[in-house]
C-alpha cells in the first residue's frame, strides 16, 4: 500500500501538522508491524504531480479567508477524478 500524506501552507504551520499526521502514521504502522508494507510520502501539495500511485491520500492546506490555498485547491481539481477512486 503506498499513502501520500500532503498540505498546502503559507507559514508552515499546516507542513507540520502534515508532517505530525505522517509520523503518527508510521507509528501506527509500526505497532501493528505493517511498517514493512506500507510507503507513506509526506510532500506540499505543490510538489504533488501525481496521486495515480497512491491507494489512499490526506489532503490539507491552510484557510485564509473562508478559502484553502491555491496549491491544495489546484491539487484537489486537477486530480479529482484520482482522488475519487482513493480513500481520502
Amino acid at each position: 500500500m503506498k499513502l501520500l500524506v500532503s498540505a498546502a501552507s503559507r507559514h508552515g504551520a499546516a507542513t507540520e501538522v502534515a508532517e505530525e499526521i505522517g509520523k503518527r502514521l508510521r507509528e501506527s504502522l509500526q505497532e501493528r508491524d505493517e511498517r514493512d508494507s506500507v510507503v507513506l510520502d509526506v510532500r506540499p501539495a505543490e510538489r504533488v504531480d501525481s496521486v495515480e500511485d497512491y491507494d489512499a491520500v490526506v489532503l490539507g492546506s491552510a484557510v485564509y479567508a473562508g478559502r484553502g490555498l491555491e496549491a491544495a485547491r489546484d491539487l484537489a481539481s486537477e486530480h479529482a477524478e484520482a482522488l475519487a477512486e482513493r480513500p481520502m
